[in-house]
């Protein structure tokens, strides 16, 4: 379990400058401690959470079990999103099953919460290796 108030993440390196001329976002590796712990649960192949939207974190809580074939990840992130007093609330649980060996199956869900309004995902997504050769 981890948990956060007002962190100071004055101490990270800056992102390098870079100019983007498309229409799709930027991705940049995330390097806020709080976020690197289990980050590996996140990292699918489409992208349905990206840390970095997070921004100016005032309390934070994660939580991060694995018991068995079963591997669990819960965090939530209260922020105040461009310093205007507002409150955002987020929220993402993800659960992960292996299966016979190597393969694994999971479910996730992310949800923000801002002036009242909730916008969120489901996903689902399976790692599945049938022998040593076939994916």
């Amino acid at each position: 379990m981890y948990a956060t108030l007002f962190p100071d993440f004055a101490t990270i390196e800056a992102d390098q400058e870079q100019i983007n001329l498309t229409r799709f976002e930027l991705s940049l590796p995330e390097k806020r401690q709080f976020f690197l712990e289990g980050q590996e649960q996140f990292n699918q192949r489409f992208r349905t959470f990206y840390s970095r939207r997070i921004e100016d974190i005032t309390a934070g809580g994660k939580l991060l079990g694995k018991q068995g074939p079963w591997t669990m990840v819960f965090l939530s992130a209260q922020s105040d999103p461009g310093g205007g007093g507002r409150r955002a609330n987020y929220t993402v649980a993800r659960t992960q099953r292996d299966i016979s060996g190597r393969s694994t199956v999971a479910i996730m869900g992310a949800n923000r919460r801002l002036d009242g309004k909730d916008q969120g995902s489901v996903s689902a997504d399976a790692n599945l290796f049938f022998t040593r050769t076939f994916e």
